[in-house]
Protein backbone atom coordinates (compact mmCIF):
# COMPACT_ATOMS: atom_id res chain seq x y z
CA UNK A 1 0.00 0.00 0.00
CA UNK A 2 0.75 3.95 -0.73
CA UNK A 3 1.09 6.29 1.90
CA UNK A 4 -1.83 8.02 3.29
CA UNK A 5 -4.03 5.17 1.47
CA UNK A 6 -6.68 3.76 3.17
CA UNK A 7 -8.31 1.94 1.25
CA UNK A 8 -8.12 -1.73 0.53
CA UNK A 9 -5.93 -2.96 -2.51
CA UNK A 10 -8.51 -4.61 -4.34
CA UNK A 11 -10.33 -0.66 -4.17
CA UNK A 12 -9.42 0.73 -7.72
CA UNK A 13 -7.05 3.77 -7.26
CA UNK A 14 -9.89 5.85 -9.59
CA UNK A 15 -12.19 5.50 -7.13
CA UNK A 16 -10.39 6.83 -4.01
CA UNK A 17 -11.18 10.27 -4.79
CA UNK A 18 -14.92 9.56 -5.05
CA UNK A 19 -15.08 7.37 -1.93
CA UNK A 20 -13.09 10.18 0.21
CA UNK A 21 -15.72 12.67 -1.26
CA UNK A 22 -17.89 10.73 -0.14
CA UNK A 23 -17.37 10.18 3.31
CA UNK A 24 -16.45 14.00 3.58
CA UNK A 25 -19.94 14.86 2.74
CA UNK A 26 -21.53 13.42 5.86
CA UNK A 27 -18.71 14.94 7.86
CA UNK A 28 -19.53 18.32 6.88
CA UNK A 29 -23.17 17.92 7.61
CA UNK A 30 -21.71 17.24 11.31
CA UNK A 31 -22.51 20.80 12.90
CA UNK A 32 -23.94 20.04 16.52
CA UNK A 33 -27.39 21.67 15.99
CA UNK A 34 -28.31 23.30 12.86
CA UNK A 35 -27.85 26.96 13.13
CA UNK A 36 -31.86 27.77 10.88
CA UNK A 37 -33.50 25.41 13.07
CA UNK A 38 -32.86 27.76 16.23
CA UNK A 39 -36.59 29.20 15.75
CA UNK A 40 -38.51 25.66 16.10
CA UNK A 41 -35.83 24.71 19.20
CA UNK A 42 -36.30 27.62 21.53
CA UNK A 43 -40.26 27.10 21.10
CA UNK A 44 -39.87 23.21 22.15
CA UNK A 45 -37.47 22.93 24.50
CA UNK A 46 -39.11 26.55 26.17
CA UNK A 47 -35.57 27.77 25.80
CA UNK A 48 -34.05 31.25 25.41
CA UNK A 49 -32.18 32.04 22.20
CA UNK A 50 -28.63 32.14 24.02
CA UNK A 51 -29.07 28.39 25.11
CA UNK A 52 -28.87 27.72 21.37
CA UNK A 53 -26.04 30.49 20.77
CA UNK A 54 -24.51 28.58 23.49
CA UNK A 55 -24.91 25.16 22.21
CA UNK A 56 -23.66 26.19 18.84
CA UNK A 57 -20.65 27.83 19.62
CA UNK A 58 -19.94 24.81 21.84
CA UNK A 59 -19.59 22.66 19.29
CA UNK A 60 -17.00 24.80 17.39
CA UNK A 61 -15.14 25.13 20.85
CA UNK A 62 -15.15 20.96 20.36
CA UNK A 63 -13.76 21.53 16.87
CA UNK A 64 -10.71 23.22 17.45
CA UNK A 65 -9.70 21.23 21.12
CA UNK A 66 -9.75 17.97 18.75
CA UNK A 67 -7.00 19.59 16.66
CA UNK A 68 -3.77 18.85 18.88
CA UNK A 69 -5.11 15.60 19.42
CA UNK A 70 -5.41 14.34 15.95
CA UNK A 71 -1.17 13.85 15.45
CA UNK A 72 -1.29 11.73 18.78
CA UNK A 73 -4.24 9.58 17.48
CA UNK A 74 -2.40 9.03 14.03
CA UNK A 75 0.42 7.76 15.53
CA UNK A 76 -1.10 5.30 17.90
CA UNK A 77 -4.72 4.55 15.89
CA UNK A 78 -4.94 3.08 12.37
CA UNK A 79 -7.30 4.89 9.91
CA UNK A 80 -10.10 2.60 9.85
CA UNK A 81 -10.00 2.60 13.80
CA UNK A 82 -10.45 6.56 14.27
CA UNK A 83 -12.85 6.35 11.84
CA UNK A 84 -14.95 4.12 12.68
CA UNK A 85 -14.84 5.65 16.22
CA UNK A 86 -15.55 9.06 14.24
CA UNK A 87 -18.82 7.98 12.93
CA UNK A 88 -20.07 5.42 15.40
CA UNK A 89 -19.42 8.34 17.79
CA UNK A 90 -21.61 11.15 15.04
CA UNK A 91 -24.23 8.83 15.14
CA UNK A 92 -24.92 8.79 18.73
CA UNK A 93 -24.66 12.21 19.73
CA UNK A 94 -26.91 13.09 16.82
CA UNK A 95 -29.61 10.07 18.45
CA UNK A 96 -29.01 12.35 21.85
CA UNK A 97 -29.52 15.75 20.30
CA UNK A 98 -32.59 14.35 18.88
CA UNK A 99 -34.24 13.29 21.78
CA UNK A 100 -32.94 15.62 24.40
CA UNK A 101 -35.46 17.95 25.88
CA UNK A 102 -32.46 19.57 28.09
CA UNK A 103 -30.42 22.45 27.01
CA UNK A 104 -27.49 22.15 28.99
CA UNK A 105 -26.96 18.43 27.00
CA UNK A 106 -27.67 20.13 23.70
CA UNK A 107 -24.50 22.11 24.53
CA UNK A 108 -22.25 18.78 25.92
CA UNK A 109 -23.68 16.76 22.89
CA UNK A 110 -23.08 19.94 20.27
CA UNK A 111 -19.27 19.92 21.98
CA UNK A 112 -18.84 16.63 21.72
CA UNK A 113 -19.72 16.29 18.21
CA UNK A 114 -17.51 19.29 17.03
CA UNK A 115 -14.52 17.27 18.95
CA UNK A 116 -15.23 14.29 17.10
CA UNK A 117 -15.78 15.92 13.71
CA UNK A 118 -12.50 17.44 13.29
CA UNK A 119 -10.97 14.52 14.04
CA UNK A 120 -12.61 12.86 11.14
CA UNK A 121 -11.82 15.65 9.17
CA UNK A 122 -8.08 15.96 9.21
CA UNK A 123 -8.38 11.81 8.51
CA UNK A 124 -9.89 12.62 5.64
CA UNK A 125 -8.19 15.77 4.31
CA UNK A 126 -4.46 13.90 4.90
CA UNK A 127 -6.21 10.75 2.84
CA UNK A 128 -7.11 13.73 0.08
CA UNK A 129 -3.80 15.68 -0.05
CA UNK A 130 -1.83 13.11 -2.25
CA UNK A 131 -4.42 12.89 -4.56
CA UNK A 132 -5.57 16.44 -5.00
CA UNK A 133 -2.20 18.27 -4.18
CA UNK A 134 0.76 15.59 -4.74
CA UNK A 135 3.23 18.84 -5.32
CA UNK A 136 1.86 20.68 -2.29
CA UNK A 137 -0.60 22.72 -4.84
CA UNK A 138 -3.05 23.85 -1.67
CA UNK A 139 -5.21 25.69 -3.84
CA UNK A 140 -6.28 22.56 -6.19
CA UNK A 141 -7.73 20.94 -2.44
CA UNK A 142 -9.12 24.07 -1.24
CA UNK A 143 -10.90 24.06 -4.80
CA UNK A 144 -12.64 20.78 -3.42
CA UNK A 145 -13.17 20.84 -0.08
CA UNK A 146 -14.49 24.46 0.37
CA UNK A 147 -17.32 24.45 -2.35
CA UNK A 148 -18.21 20.72 -0.92
CA UNK A 149 -17.94 21.50 2.56
CA UNK A 150 -20.29 25.16 2.35
CA UNK A 151 -22.24 24.17 0.25
CA UNK A 152 -23.08 20.98 1.98
CA UNK A 153 -23.67 23.29 5.14
CA UNK A 154 -26.08 25.59 3.05
CA UNK A 155 -28.50 22.57 1.32
CA UNK A 156 -28.59 20.76 4.80
CA UNK A 157 -29.78 24.25 6.35
CA UNK A 158 -32.89 24.67 3.68
CA UNK A 159 -33.33 20.79 4.17
CA UNK A 160 -33.11 20.61 7.71
CA UNK A 161 -35.90 23.45 8.19
CA UNK A 162 -38.25 22.12 5.61
CA UNK A 163 -38.26 18.56 7.53
CA UNK A 164 -38.67 20.58 11.22
CA UNK A 165 -41.43 22.64 9.91
CA UNK A 166 -43.13 19.23 8.37
CA UNK A 167 -42.09 16.70 11.22
CA UNK A 168 -40.30 18.20 14.49
CA UNK A 169 -36.73 19.69 14.60
CA UNK A 170 -36.15 16.52 16.44
CA UNK A 171 -36.51 14.26 13.19
CA UNK A 172 -34.42 16.55 11.36
CA UNK A 173 -31.54 15.74 13.56
CA UNK A 174 -32.05 12.09 13.64
CA UNK A 175 -32.14 11.99 9.76
CA UNK A 176 -28.21 13.04 9.98
CA UNK A 177 -27.76 9.65 10.90
CA UNK A 178 -28.33 7.87 7.31
CA UNK A 179 -25.50 9.62 6.11
CA UNK A 180 -23.20 8.78 9.21
CA UNK A 181 -24.25 5.27 9.30
CA UNK A 182 -23.60 5.02 5.16
CA UNK A 183 -19.91 6.41 5.82
CA UNK A 184 -19.78 3.34 8.79
CA UNK A 185 -20.20 0.99 6.02
CA UNK A 186 -18.06 2.17 3.31
CA UNK A 187 -14.82 2.47 6.34
CA UNK A 188 -16.25 -0.85 7.52
CA UNK A 189 -16.03 -2.47 3.99
CA UNK A 190 -13.22 -0.74 2.28
CA UNK A 191 -10.66 0.91 4.67
CA UNK A 192 -7.84 -1.25 5.63
CA UNK A 193 -7.14 -2.15 9.19
CA UNK A 194 -3.52 -1.84 8.55
CA UNK A 195 -1.26 0.82 10.91
CA UNK A 196 1.95 1.91 9.18
CA UNK A 197 5.22 2.63 11.32
CA UNK A 198 5.52 2.03 14.67
CA UNK A 199 2.82 2.97 17.80
CA UNK A 200 3.38 5.68 19.86
CA UNK A 201 1.86 6.03 23.00
CA UNK A 202 -0.82 9.01 23.86
CA UNK A 203 0.75 9.01 27.72
CA UNK A 204 3.13 11.77 26.38
CA UNK A 205 0.05 13.94 25.47
CA UNK A 206 -0.66 16.83 27.46
CA UNK A 207 -4.47 15.93 29.07
CA UNK A 208 -4.29 18.86 31.35
CA UNK A 209 -3.71 21.14 29.07
CA UNK A 210 -6.78 19.64 27.02
CA UNK A 211 -9.01 19.95 29.96
CA UNK A 212 -8.45 23.60 30.53
CA UNK A 213 -8.20 24.70 27.39
CA UNK A 214 -11.60 23.01 26.89
CA UNK A 215 -12.85 24.64 30.46
CA UNK A 216 -11.60 28.16 29.36
CA UNK A 217 -13.48 28.23 26.30
CA UNK A 218 -16.70 26.66 27.48
CA UNK A 219 -16.36 30.05 30.15
CA UNK A 220 -15.62 32.37 27.46
CA UNK A 221 -18.47 31.24 25.38
CA UNK A 222 -20.48 31.14 28.64
CA UNK A 223 -19.65 34.69 29.67
CA UNK A 224 -19.91 36.34 25.95
CA UNK A 225 -23.75 34.39 25.08
CA UNK A 226 -25.08 35.25 28.32
CA UNK A 227 -23.40 38.19 29.29
CA UNK A 228 -26.48 40.57 27.59
CA UNK A 229 -28.94 38.08 28.88
CA UNK A 230 -27.85 38.37 32.60
CA UNK A 231 -26.62 42.37 32.84
CA UNK A 232 -22.69 41.40 32.52
CA UNK A 233 -21.12 41.69 36.08
CA UNK A 234 -24.47 42.24 37.66
CA UNK A 235 -24.35 39.01 37.54
CA UNK A 236 -22.92 36.68 40.42
CA UNK A 237 -22.66 34.11 37.58
CA UNK A 238 -21.24 36.26 35.06
CA UNK A 239 -18.54 37.23 37.38
CA UNK A 240 -17.90 33.57 39.09
CA UNK A 241 -17.39 32.55 35.14
CA UNK A 242 -15.06 35.15 34.28
CA UNK A 243 -12.80 34.81 37.04
CA UNK A 244 -12.94 30.61 36.65
CA UNK A 245 -12.50 31.83 32.51
CA UNK A 246 -9.33 33.42 33.57
CA UNK A 247 -7.65 31.36 35.87
CA UNK A 248 -8.35 28.13 33.71
CA UNK A 249 -6.49 30.70 30.71
CA UNK A 250 -3.26 31.44 33.49
CA UNK A 251 -3.46 26.89 33.89
CA UNK A 252 -3.14 26.74 29.92
CA UNK A 253 -0.27 29.19 29.54
CA UNK A 254 1.64 28.38 32.69
CA UNK A 255 1.91 24.53 30.76
CA UNK A 256 3.29 26.31 27.98
CA UNK A 257 6.53 26.92 30.19
CA UNK A 258 6.45 23.76 32.11
CA UNK A 259 6.25 20.97 30.02
CA UNK A 260 7.88 19.77 27.03
CA UNK A 261 5.46 19.26 24.66
CA UNK A 262 2.43 21.49 25.85
CA UNK A 263 -1.42 21.30 24.25
CA UNK A 264 -0.89 25.07 23.05
CA UNK A 265 2.52 25.35 21.43
CA UNK A 266 3.53 29.35 21.63
CA UNK A 267 6.79 29.27 19.60
CA UNK A 268 4.70 29.04 16.13
CA UNK A 269 4.26 32.70 16.73
CA UNK A 270 7.57 33.54 15.57
CA UNK A 271 6.83 32.99 11.89
CA UNK A 272 6.00 36.49 10.77
CA UNK A 273 3.34 34.95 7.97
CA UNK A 274 1.30 33.09 11.08
CA UNK A 275 1.32 36.39 13.28
CA UNK A 276 0.17 38.83 10.44
CA UNK A 277 -2.23 36.01 9.13
CA UNK A 278 -4.23 35.85 12.29
CA UNK A 279 -4.90 38.97 12.30
CA UNK A 280 -6.23 39.40 9.12
CA UNK A 281 -8.75 36.37 9.99
CA UNK A 282 -9.14 37.66 13.65
CA UNK A 283 -10.26 41.12 11.67
CA UNK A 284 -12.25 39.38 9.25
CA UNK A 285 -14.27 37.74 12.52
CA UNK A 286 -16.12 41.43 11.79
CA UNK A 287 -18.10 40.20 8.86
CA UNK A 288 -18.24 36.70 9.75
CA UNK A 289 -19.86 37.71 13.74
CA UNK A 290 -22.11 40.33 11.82
CA UNK A 291 -24.09 37.50 9.77
CA UNK A 292 -26.31 37.31 12.71
CA UNK A 293 -27.22 41.22 12.00
CA UNK A 294 -28.77 39.80 8.37
CA UNK A 295 -30.49 36.94 10.28
CA UNK A 296 -32.49 39.64 12.20
CA UNK A 297 -33.07 41.41 9.16
CA UNK A 298 -34.38 38.26 7.79
CA UNK A 299 -36.76 37.71 10.28
CA UNK A 300 -38.03 40.92 9.74
CA UNK A 301 -38.88 41.76 6.35
CA UNK A 302 -39.44 38.25 5.62
CA UNK A 303 -42.20 37.99 8.74
CA UNK A 304 -40.16 35.68 10.51
CA UNK A 305 -40.24 32.74 7.97
CA UNK A 306 -37.51 30.23 8.81
CA UNK A 307 -37.98 28.12 5.28
CA UNK A 308 -38.09 31.76 3.44
CA UNK A 309 -34.97 33.34 5.21
CA UNK A 310 -33.00 29.40 5.12
CA UNK A 311 -33.52 29.91 1.24
CA UNK A 312 -32.26 32.72 0.70
CA UNK A 313 -28.94 31.75 2.44
CA UNK A 314 -28.70 29.28 -0.76
CA UNK A 315 -28.30 32.65 -3.22
CA UNK A 316 -24.25 32.38 -1.75
CA UNK A 317 -24.05 28.88 -3.43
CA UNK A 318 -23.19 30.43 -6.55
CA UNK A 319 -20.84 32.83 -5.07
CA UNK A 320 -19.24 29.66 -3.88
CA UNK A 321 -18.94 28.49 -7.36
CA UNK A 322 -17.54 31.50 -8.69
CA UNK A 323 -15.08 32.16 -5.88
CA UNK A 324 -13.30 28.64 -5.77
CA UNK A 325 -13.14 28.43 -9.36
CA UNK A 326 -11.42 32.45 -9.31
CA UNK A 327 -9.09 31.38 -6.67
CA UNK A 328 -7.86 28.19 -8.31
CA UNK A 329 -7.34 29.82 -11.54
CA UNK A 330 -5.41 32.49 -9.40
CA UNK A 331 -3.26 30.63 -7.66
CA UNK A 332 -2.48 28.45 -10.32
CA UNK A 333 -0.45 31.76 -11.61
CA UNK A 334 0.19 34.53 -8.67
CA UNK A 335 0.89 33.86 -5.18
CA UNK A 336 -0.38 37.59 -3.63
CA UNK A 337 -2.21 37.62 -0.57
CA UNK A 338 -2.53 41.40 -0.92
CA UNK A 339 -4.66 41.38 -3.94
CA UNK A 340 -6.81 38.42 -2.67
CA UNK A 341 -7.32 39.95 0.82
CA UNK A 342 -8.67 43.55 -0.94
CA UNK A 343 -10.75 41.46 -3.17
CA UNK A 344 -12.35 39.93 -0.18
CA UNK A 345 -12.89 42.84 1.90
CA UNK A 346 -14.26 44.94 -1.39
CA UNK A 347 -16.77 41.60 -1.59
CA UNK A 348 -17.75 42.19 1.83
CA UNK A 349 -18.10 45.87 1.58
CA UNK A 350 -20.63 45.49 -1.79
CA UNK A 351 -22.38 43.08 0.16
CA UNK A 352 -23.10 45.26 3.24
CA UNK A 353 -23.64 48.29 1.18
CA UNK A 354 -26.72 46.74 -0.52
CA UNK A 355 -27.76 45.35 2.77
CA UNK A 356 -27.92 49.05 4.06
CA UNK A 357 -30.25 50.26 1.48
CA UNK A 358 -32.13 46.46 1.56
CA UNK A 359 -32.54 47.40 5.20
CA UNK A 360 -36.67 48.03 4.69
CA UNK A 361 -39.65 46.65 4.86
CA UNK A 362 -40.12 47.15 0.87
CA UNK A 363 -38.27 44.57 -0.09
CA UNK A 364 -38.80 40.80 -1.19
CA UNK A 365 -36.40 37.87 -0.73
CA UNK A 366 -35.20 37.84 -4.72
CA UNK A 367 -33.76 41.42 -3.77
CA UNK A 368 -31.37 39.68 -1.25
CA UNK A 369 -29.52 37.70 -4.65
CA UNK A 370 -26.48 40.06 -5.05
CA UNK A 371 -25.24 40.31 -1.65
CA UNK A 372 -25.30 36.85 -0.62
CA UNK A 373 -23.55 36.15 -3.66
CA UNK A 374 -21.30 38.39 -3.18
CA UNK A 375 -20.80 37.69 0.82
CA UNK A 376 -20.68 33.80 -0.11
CA UNK A 377 -17.39 34.64 -3.00
CA UNK A 378 -16.08 36.76 0.09
CA UNK A 379 -15.76 33.84 2.90
CA UNK A 380 -15.01 30.74 0.62
CA UNK A 381 -11.61 33.34 -0.90
CA UNK A 382 -10.97 34.32 3.15
CA UNK A 383 -10.79 30.23 3.85
CA UNK A 384 -8.62 29.58 1.13
CA UNK A 385 -6.74 32.87 1.17
CA UNK A 386 -5.43 33.17 4.47
CA UNK A 387 -5.34 29.32 4.66
CA UNK A 388 -2.80 29.16 2.14
CA UNK A 389 -1.19 32.15 3.51
CA UNK A 390 -0.83 31.13 7.34
CA UNK A 391 0.41 27.41 5.68
CA UNK A 392 3.97 28.82 4.34
CA UNK A 393 6.86 27.97 5.68
CA UNK A 394 5.19 26.29 8.67
CA UNK A 395 7.03 23.00 9.54
CA UNK A 396 5.21 19.63 10.17
CA UNK A 397 5.88 19.82 13.74
CA UNK A 398 4.37 23.24 14.72
CA UNK A 399 1.52 22.58 11.93
CA UNK A 400 -0.92 21.64 14.18
CA UNK A 401 -0.80 24.12 16.50
CA UNK A 402 -1.12 26.61 13.92
CA UNK A 403 -4.35 25.11 12.52
CA UNK A 404 -5.57 25.13 16.45
CA UNK A 405 -4.21 28.78 16.43
CA UNK A 406 -6.44 29.53 12.92
CA UNK A 407 -9.55 27.52 13.44
CA UNK A 408 -9.52 29.34 17.10
CA UNK A 409 -10.18 32.66 15.78
CA UNK A 410 -11.74 31.95 12.61
CA UNK A 411 -14.24 29.84 14.44
CA UNK A 412 -14.78 31.06 17.28
CA UNK A 413 -13.05 33.55 19.23
CA UNK A 414 -13.40 36.28 15.71
CA UNK A 415 -17.63 35.30 15.23
CA UNK A 416 -18.41 34.68 19.35
CA UNK A 417 -16.81 38.26 19.97
CA UNK A 418 -17.91 40.39 17.19
CA UNK A 419 -21.45 38.71 17.16
CA UNK A 420 -21.66 39.60 21.02
CA UNK A 421 -20.66 43.00 20.36
CA UNK A 422 -23.00 43.58 17.45
CA UNK A 423 -26.05 42.20 19.54
CA UNK A 424 -25.20 44.27 22.20
CA UNK A 425 -24.83 47.40 19.76
CA UNK A 426 -28.24 45.89 17.74
CA UNK A 427 -30.20 46.07 21.35
CA UNK A 428 -28.83 49.30 22.73
CA UNK A 429 -29.22 51.17 19.40
CA UNK A 430 -33.42 49.28 18.97
CA UNK A 431 -33.83 51.16 22.51
CA UNK A 432 -32.70 54.90 21.73
CA UNK A 433 -33.92 54.59 18.64
CA UNK A 434 -37.30 53.64 19.91
CA UNK A 435 -37.70 55.94 22.56
CA UNK A 436 -36.67 59.10 19.56
CA UNK A 437 -39.33 57.58 17.90
CA UNK A 438 -42.14 57.79 20.72
CA UNK A 439 -40.98 61.00 21.55
CA UNK A 440 -42.13 62.53 18.00
CA UNK A 441 -45.63 60.86 17.99
CA UNK A 442 -48.65 62.81 18.84
CA UNK A 443 -52.01 63.53 17.44
CA UNK A 444 -50.67 65.94 15.03
CA UNK A 445 -48.15 63.52 13.55
CA UNK A 446 -48.67 61.81 9.86
CA UNK A 447 -47.29 58.75 11.09
CA UNK A 448 -49.77 58.72 13.68
CA UNK A 449 -52.60 59.51 11.79
CA UNK A 450 -52.11 56.57 9.15
CA UNK A 451 -51.36 53.49 11.83
CA UNK A 452 -53.46 54.57 14.88
CA UNK A 453 -56.79 56.13 13.33
CA UNK A 454 -57.58 53.43 10.73
CA UNK A 455 -57.36 50.42 13.45
CA UNK A 456 -59.15 52.59 15.87
CA UNK A 457 -61.82 53.34 13.66
CA UNK A 458 -61.88 49.90 11.86
CA UNK A 459 -61.74 48.27 15.74
CA UNK A 460 -64.62 50.53 16.48
CA UNK A 461 -67.11 49.66 13.36
CA UNK A 462 -66.14 45.72 14.27
CA UNK A 463 -67.97 46.25 17.62
CA UNK A 464 -65.32 46.87 20.29
CA UNK A 465 -65.92 49.61 22.39
CA UNK A 466 -63.25 52.64 22.52
CA UNK A 467 -61.08 51.35 25.35
CA UNK A 468 -60.69 47.54 22.94
CA UNK A 469 -60.30 49.80 19.87
CA UNK A 470 -57.71 52.37 21.98
CA UNK A 471 -55.61 49.20 22.95
CA UNK A 472 -55.51 47.96 19.68
CA UNK A 473 -54.73 50.95 17.49
CA UNK A 474 -51.97 51.09 20.41
CA UNK A 475 -50.58 47.71 20.02
CA UNK A 476 -50.32 48.08 16.15
CA UNK A 477 -48.67 51.78 16.56
CA UNK A 478 -46.38 50.37 19.33
CA UNK A 479 -45.23 47.63 16.95
CA UNK A 480 -44.71 49.35 14.14
CA UNK A 481 -42.42 51.68 15.84
CA UNK A 482 -40.68 48.52 16.79
CA UNK A 483 -40.00 47.52 13.58
CA UNK A 484 -38.83 50.45 12.30
CA UNK A 485 -36.58 51.18 15.78
CA UNK A 486 -35.34 47.70 14.60
CA UNK A 487 -34.41 48.91 10.98
CA UNK A 488 -32.55 51.75 12.40
CA UNK A 489 -30.74 49.79 14.28
CA UNK A 490 -29.49 47.33 11.42
CA UNK A 491 -28.70 50.12 9.46
CA UNK A 492 -25.99 51.57 12.14
CA UNK A 493 -24.95 48.18 12.47
CA UNK A 494 -24.17 47.85 8.83
CA UNK A 495 -22.82 51.25 8.23
CA UNK A 496 -19.98 50.18 11.36
CA UNK A 497 -19.44 46.66 9.24
CA UNK A 498 -18.94 49.24 6.07
CA UNK A 499 -16.80 51.22 7.29
CA UNK A 500 -14.51 48.53 8.65
CA UNK A 501 -14.46 47.25 5.22
CA UNK A 502 -13.01 50.18 3.21
CA UNK A 503 -10.57 50.07 6.22
CA UNK A 504 -9.27 46.87 5.91
CA UNK A 505 -8.71 47.49 1.39
CA UNK A 506 -6.73 51.09 2.69
CA UNK A 507 -4.51 49.22 4.87
CA UNK A 508 -3.81 46.20 2.68
CA UNK A 509 -3.30 48.56 -0.25
CA UNK A 510 -0.41 50.53 1.81
CA UNK A 511 0.79 47.73 3.69
CA UNK A 512 3.62 45.66 3.12
CA UNK A 513 2.89 41.57 3.00
CA UNK A 514 5.62 39.38 3.88
CA UNK A 515 5.48 35.93 1.74
CA UNK A 516 7.71 33.12 2.87
CA UNK A 517 9.95 31.07 1.31
CA UNK A 518 8.07 27.49 1.16
CA UNK A 519 10.61 24.75 2.76
CA UNK A 520 10.49 21.49 1.01
CA UNK A 521 8.94 19.84 4.02
CA UNK A 522 6.20 22.60 4.14
CA UNK A 523 4.87 20.94 0.92
CA UNK A 524 1.62 19.18 1.29
CA UNK A 525 0.05 20.26 4.50
CA UNK A 526 -3.52 22.52 4.29
CA UNK A 527 -5.21 24.46 7.05
CA UNK A 528 -9.33 23.28 7.42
Amino acid sequence: MQPNKIFHEWVHEKMHLFLLILLLIPISLSSGIIGSGSPYMTGSLSAIPADITMAAYSYTVGLVCGIPLVLSLKQFYSSKVILVVVFSSLIIVNFILGYTDQPLILVMASFIDGFFKIIGLLEVIATLMPILMPHGERHRLYGVYYPVSLITTQVTAIAFVWMANVYGWQVSQLFLIVPFLLALLIVIFLVHPNFPGQHVSLINFDWFGLVFTMIFMLLLNYVLTYGQVEDWYNSRSISIGTVFCLLSLLLVLGRTFIIKKPFLDLSVFKYNNVIFGLLIIFILGVFYGSGNLQTILFAIVLKNDPIESTRVTLYMIPGFIVAAAFGYFYYSRFQDFKFIVIVVAACYTISYIEFYFLTTQQVTSQDFYLPMFFRGAAILLSFMAVGIYISNGVPFLDFFSVVFYYLTIRQFLGPVIFTSFFSNFYYRRSIANLDLLASKVDLANTFQQERYRPIFNAANRSGLGSHEALNAATKAMTGALQVQASLLALREAFGIVIITGVILIAGMILSKIYWPAEPEHANGFVLP
